[in-house]
Order: structure tokens, then C-alpha cells, then sequence
């Protein structure tokens, strides 16, 4: 049970040195940037214009924040760093 708790302690830690204002401003911000692609998407699709490129581009930047958290958590383990 000690165990669990301090895991739990370490997990959270971040988020109970960070402020609850700090915190809800910054998923808030995160909120308002999908709200705005979305209605971007909307307005786009009725004006009859392609979000294909912008589409592309959000793509590959989650492809590379997938490489780079594989490579920290390879590391993390002790295992060789991926390119």
C-alpha cells in the first residue's frame, strides 16, 4: 500500500505544485485551439476549400512527437535511442 501511494505522490506530483488556475488556463487554451481548427475545418468545407495540407501537417508533427516520446521512454528503460 506504501508503494502505491508514493507511485501515486509521483505521478501527481507535478499537478499539486502546479496551480489549479494554471492548470485549468492551460487545458483551457488547449480547448480553444481545437475549437478554433474545428470551425476553421467548418468554415472551409463550406466555402468548398481542401484542409488536406493543414491535415498533413498536423500529421507529421504527431508522428514526430511519437518518435521523440518512444526515444525518452526507450531511454527511460535503458534500451537503445531510436532515429
Amino acid at each position: 500500500m506504501a508503494k502505491e501511494t508514493e507511485g501515486a505522490a509521483r505521478r501527481f506530483q507535478g499537478l499539486e505544485a502546479w496551480g489549479t488556475g494554471e492548470l485549468l488556463e492551460t487545458w483551457g487554451r488547449a480547448m480553444d485551439a481545437t475549437i478554433a481548427r474545428r470551425s476553421q475545418r467548418a468554415v472551409l468545407g463550406l466555402k468548398g476549400l481542401s484542409t488536406a495540407p493543414a491535415e498533413a501537417a498536423r500529421a507529421q508533427s504527431r508522428g514526430n512527437l511519437r518518435t521523440a516520446l518512444s526515444a525518452l521512454s526507450s531511454q527511460d528503460k535503458g534500451g537503445p535511442c531510436p532515429r
